[in-house]
């Protein structure tokens, strides 16, 4: 009994660790499947999430926000390290959205900014910076990075207007970002856990079948007569008289 209830609280933690293993990889591997759309000739009707878009960046208008992270421990807190910045990209028609960028990446992405804002401001006659190049995905962006974008556009009155409403028909809450480096890394460990889970599942099934297979023996295995010892002789002599 104990060894079956190892057994199966094995597999529930092996099914756990795959349901979340294959939620945080399958989604994003099966966009890497989809062809890339060029994000330079998109329109901004099909700006949509889960499109696998991939072209050169040539311009941005400013950074909007960063990420930073730290670890806390029991004589206090690590500095902190900035790991993403997020850029505003000009696509379609008139549309600007989010761009995910890697904070080791963030000069060549500064470069694009700068140049951008000396060709806007009449500096330059074109944007003097080289192109990054860029694959990723669109996905929503969450409500507190969209945010912080609308206010940008706020302050900047970029489209002539301080109002949320009209900002945000220019504005969707869309965030262009690269795939997961670890991504296929974290599929393998997915495929490990379901194969391990399913092996699981097969030894438990094996040892009920057999367990079952024993018990069935043993209620149905026939009687054997034994022959009685001397001293049962004698006592069914003595019942006899």
């Amino acid at each position: 009994m104990k060894k079956s209830s190892n057994g199966i609280l094995a597999i529930i933690v092996l099914t756990l660790l795959s349901a979340g293993a294959l939620w945080f990889s399958v989604p994003e591997w099966l966009v890497t499947m989809k062809p890339a759309t060029d994000f330079n000739e998109i329109s901004d009707s099909e700006l949509r999430a889960g499109l696998h878009v991939e072209g050169d960046v040539y311009a941005l208008l400013d950074s909007y926000a960063s990420e930073q992270t730290w670890t806390e421990h029991e004589h206090g807190v690590t500095p902190k390290k900035t790991s993403k910045i997020y850029y505003i990209l000009p696509v379609g028609e008139q549309s600007c959205i989010g761009l995910e960028v890697r904070a080791e990446d963030k000069r060549l992405y500064n470069d694009i900014t700068d140049a951008t804002l000396s060709y806007m401001f009449g500096e330059t006659e074109y944007i003097e910076s080289d192109p990054v190049h860029f694959e990723g995905q669109i996905v929503k962006m969450d409500d507190e990075l969209y945010q912080y974008l609308l206010e940008w556009f706020q302050e900047s009155e970029y489209f002539g207007t301080t109002d949320e409403a009209a900002i945000k028909e220019y504005v969707p809450s869309y965030l262009m970002r690269p795939f997961s480096p670890g991504l296929y890394t974290m599929l393998a460990i997915a495929g490990v856990f379901v194969l391990a889970d399913v092996i699981a599942v097969a030894i438990l099934l094996v040892r009920r079948k057999k367990r079952r297979a024993r018990a069935e023996e043993k209620l149905y295995a026939p009687s054997v007569a034994v022959p009685p010892t001397d001293s049962g002789r004698d006592a069914l002599k003595r019942l006899q008289q």
